[in-house]
C-alpha cells in the first residue's frame, strides 16, 4: 500500500461536500427536504467539523497528526505492542514497517497513530477472550477501550489461523476520535462498539479492503455510535456486508461496495435512526442489498434516508424496508426516504416496504426482478412517487399480485406519477394492482403516471381475496448480526 502524511488532508466537510455536489443526490434531498432545507443540511455537516487534536495547528502535546508528534518505527522495537507501549505515555507515530505474528492481541492507547509502511498483522492466536461490552468471547487483533484521538492508516490484517473462531482484525469500545482508513482486512472483521449512543464518537471508517472471504462476521459493525462516516469501502463475502445496530444515530453510509454476502443483507440497519444511506453499492447478496428490519416492538427504526443507491443480483429484495412481523405492534413512526436508487436483477421485488408508515418511496428506477418492482404492503401514509417500474418478472404466487406496483392493504397511501411498463419485454400482466386481503382499500390514492405496455392492463384493482397470502409471511430473521460480535 502506499505511504501517506499521517494527517489526513481531507475534512469532514470537503467529504459531504464532494458527496453533496453529486447530482443524483442532490435532487433526491430536494425531492425530500426541499432547498432551504438542503442548504441547512449542507451547513451542519460544516460545522460537525469534529475538533480534534488532529485539527489543532500548532498544538505540541505528541497527539497524533501534530508536527510534534513522537515517530517510531516498529522496527527498534522486538514487538509491536512495545512500539506502541513506548509512545503511550505522550502519543505519538508507530510506523509500522515488519510482519508481525503476534499471539495475543495488541492493545491500542489514546493519542497513538499506527501507519503502515510496508509492514502487516497476521494474528496467530486461537483462542477468544472476554471483552467488555461484547455478549460473547472473540479473537481480537487489534483492542482499544475507551480511547480517543486513535488513527489507522495503510495496515494490512489478516488471519493466520483459519480454523479458528472469526477474527476482528479492529475493535475499538468507546472510542472518540478514531480515523480508519486505506487497511487492507482478510478474514478479519472491524467493530465498533458503545455502550452510549448519546456521546459523540466522530468515527470515521473510509476506503478500507475487506474479504472476510466466506467467514460468518459482519463486516463493518456499529453499535451504538452517534456521528459515524462509513465510506469508500469495500466489503465482500461475509455473513453481512455493513451492519447497523443497537441505537446507532447520526451516521453517513456512502459509497461503499458491498457483495456476496451469506446468508445476510450487503447493508443491514436493525437498530438505528438519524441515518443517511447515499451511494453505495450492493449486489449479489443472499438475501438483501438494503434492508432496514425490526424485530422486537423497542426497535427504533426511524428517520432513514437511502438515497442513489445500485441493487442489484441480490437473492431477496433489492431494498427492503420492513416495519415489523406478524403478531408485534409498533408506536413509533418509520419514517423512510428511499429515493433515486436503482434497483434490478433481484430474485424478488425491487423495493419491498412493509409495516410502515410516513413513508417516501420517489424517482427510483425498478426493473427485471423475479417479482413486483415496487410492493407496498400492510403500511399507512406511504407516498410514492415518480418511480420508473419496468420489465419486472412478478412471479408471485397469486395472478393479482403479478403487476409492477403492488399495493397490499396500504392505506393512506398516494401513488402519483409513476410509470410501470414491460419497456424491454417483461412479463408484467398489471401496471399496478390494489388488494385488501381482508380489508378496505381506498381506490382514490393512484393519479397520474402511465400503465399502459404490461400483458392484461393498467391498474388492477380487486377487493378481499383470502387465497392472496402476506408477502411478509417467512420473510425471515431471527437474530442480530455476526455471530463474532
Amino acid at each position: 500500500m502506499a505511504n501517506m502524511d499521517p494527517t489526513p488532508s481531507t475534512t469532514h466537510n470537503s467529504r459531504f461536500g464532494r458527496l453533496y455536489r453529486q447530482p443524483n443526490l442532490k435532487l433526491a434531498l430536494l425531492l425530500i427536504f426541499g432547498s432551504s432545507a438542503v442548504v441547512l443540511v449542507g451547513r451542519s455537516w460544516a460545522n460537525a467539523a469534529p475538533k480534534t487534536d488532529l485539527a489543532r495547528a500548532g498544538k505540541s502535546d505528541g497527539a497524533p497528526g501534530t508536527r510534534t508528534a513522537r515517530r517510531v518505527s516498529d522496527a527498534d522495537y522486538p514487538s509491536l505492542q512495545d512500539a506502541i507501549n513506548a509512545v503511550a505515555p505522550t502519543g505519538g507515530i508507530v510506523e509500522v514497517s515488519r510482519v508481525h505474528q503476534p499471539h495475543e492481541q495488541i492493545s491500542l492507547a489514546s493519542n497513538i497513530q499506527l501507519l503502515g509502511v510496508g509492514g502487516s498483522i497476521k494474528f496467530m492466536g486461537n483462542n477468544a477472550t472476554e471483552h467488555y461490552g461484547d455478549s460473547s468471547p472473540s479473537r481480537v487483533s487489534i483492542n482499544g477501550n475507551r480511547i480517543r484521538n486513535v488513527r489507522i492508516i495503510d495496515l494490512e490484517i489478516s488471519d493466520g489461523v483459519p480454523q479458528a473462531s472469526p477474527l476482528t482484525g479492529i475493535r475499538l469500545f468507546n472510542a472518540v476520535d478514531v480515523w480508519v482508513e486505506r487497511n487492507r482486512f482478510t478474514k478479519a472483521a472491524l467493530s465498533f462498539n458503545s455502550d452510549d449512543a448519546q456521546l459523540i464518537r466522530n468515527l470515521k471508517c473510509r476506503d478500507n479492503f475487506v474479504d472476510l472471504g466466506g467467514v460468518n462476521a459482519t463486516g463493518i459493525y456499529l453499535s451504538a455510535q452517534n456521528g459515524a462516516i462509513v465510506e469508500g469501502n469495500t466489503v465482500i463475502a461475509g455473513h453481512e456486508g455493513i451492519g447497523v445496530y443497537n441505537g446507532t444515530q447520526n451516521a453517513f453510509i456512502s459509497h461503499n461496495v458491498t457483495t456476496k454476502h451469506r446468508p445476510g443483507d450487503g447493508i443491514v440497519v436493525m437498530r438505528g435512526h438519524d441515518l443517511i444511506i447515499s451511494e453505495n453499492v450492493s449486489k449479489d447478496n443472499a438475501q438483501s442489498g438494503i434492508a432496514t428490519q425490526r424485530l422486537q416492538s423497542g426497535d427504533d427504526i426511524r428517520h432513514v434516508t437511502i438515497v442513489a443507491n445500485i441493487v442489484s443480483g441480490n437473492a431477496y429484495d433489492g431494498i427492503d424496508s420492513n416495519g415489523g412481523r406478524e403478531g408485534v405492534t409498533y408506536q413509533q413512526p418509520h419514517d423512510i426516504n428511499i429515493v433515486g436508487n436503482q434497483s434490478y436483477g433481484n430474485t424478488r421485488t425491487g423495493i419491498f416496504v412493509s409495516r410502515a408508515s410516513h413513508a417516501l418511496v420517489a424517482a427510483n428506477r425498478s426493473s427485471d426482478n423475479g417479482m413486483a418492482g415496487l410492493f407496498i404492503d400492510k403500511s399507512n401514509y406511504v407516498l410514492a412517487s415518480s418511480n420508473k417500474i419496468s420489465a419486472n418478472a412478478s412471479q408471485e404466487p397469486s395472478p393479482n399480485f403479478r403487476a409492477g406496483i403492488v399495493l397490499l392493504d396500504a392505506l393512506h397511501t398516494t401513488c402519483t406519477g409513476n410509470m410501470s411498463a414491460n419497456d424491454w419485454g417483461g412479463s408484467q400482466d398489471w401496471g399496478l394492482t390494489e388488494a385488501g386481503n381482508g380489508k378496505s382499500v381506498n381506490f382514490t390514492n393512484v393519479s397520474g403516471g402511465s400503465f399502459e405496455g404490461n400483458r392484461l392492463g393498467g391498474i388492477n384493482r380487486t377487493g378481499p381475496d383470502s387465497s392472496m397470502p402476506s408477502a411478509a409471511v417467512g420473510r425471515r430473521r431471527t437474530a442480530s448480526g455476526s455471530s463474532s460480535h
